[in-house]
């Protein structure tokens, strides 16, 4: 279920530590600049299930094939890592994510509240 960082009892620095420990973290660049970021957690090998906890891209490059990028890096990675599965959390009201997450092969599998969980196979 998505529930906002803030909510989660976590302050931002305690969520950078958690990714940095447990997630795989991967920038996109645009010349110099960060363009777009992409965390996942690759470290379920009991039941082979990967998580995208955040995906971000700057305005000013939405809709350029960043976000795309960054998808197909982490399947090759999870695919890699022989995850059978990656889910994900979205908000119910982003529109947008949604889209773009099924354009990419995932599938609504419930809706608890205002997130919709999402998952595709691999």
């Amino acid at each position: 279920m998505f529930i906002p960082l803030e909510k989660r009892g976590f302050t931002y620095k305690e969520y950078a530590e958690k990714l940095y420990r447990h997630a795989e973290v991967y920038v996109a660049k645009a010349g110099n600049e960060d363009a777009g970021m992409i965390a996942f957690y690759c470290n379920d090998y009991k039941a082979y299930r990967a998580y995208l906890t955040s995906i971000v891209v700057k305005d000013i490059y939405q809709k350029s094939g960043i976000g795309a990028f960054l998808l197909g890096q982490m399947f090759r990675y999870c695919r890699k890592k022989k995850m059978k599965i990656i889910g994900l959390d979205v908000n119910l009201n982003n529109a947008s994510a949604i889209l773009f997450y099924t354009k990419y092969g995932f599938k609504k599998v419930k809706i608890e509240g205002e997130s919709v969980y999402m998952e595709k196979n691999l």
